[in-house]
């Protein structure tokens, strides 16, 4: 799947109740920052959004990936083979 960008919009995964969407996204229990920190540690490119960052509050608490703006991740998608949502 290289040149493909996974774009997640979500808390989570679906549309079902949050406790689910939680448990579908992560499927550990836990909130998936390992699975983050395996995907990154094999070549994975993460952006993490600083608009979102600064509106949850959790700016300088992010631990993988990159923090970007909206044009690196519109740049991202625009340079993508393929773009899924979930």
């Amino acid at each position: 799947m290289k040149d493909t960008i996974i774009l997640v919009t979500n808390n989570g995964m679906g549309n079902a109740d949050l406790d689910l969407q939680h448990k579908l996204i992560s499927n550990t229990g836990s909130p998936v920052l390992e699975q983050l920190k395996a995907l990154e540690a094999n070549g994975v490119r993460l952006i993490i959004c600083s608009t979102c960052l600064d509106y949850y509050d959790l700016s300088g608490q992010t631990q993988v990936g990159i923090i970007g703006g909206m044009t690196d991740i519109i740049e991202a998608q625009t340079k993508a083979a393929k773009v899924i949502t979930i």
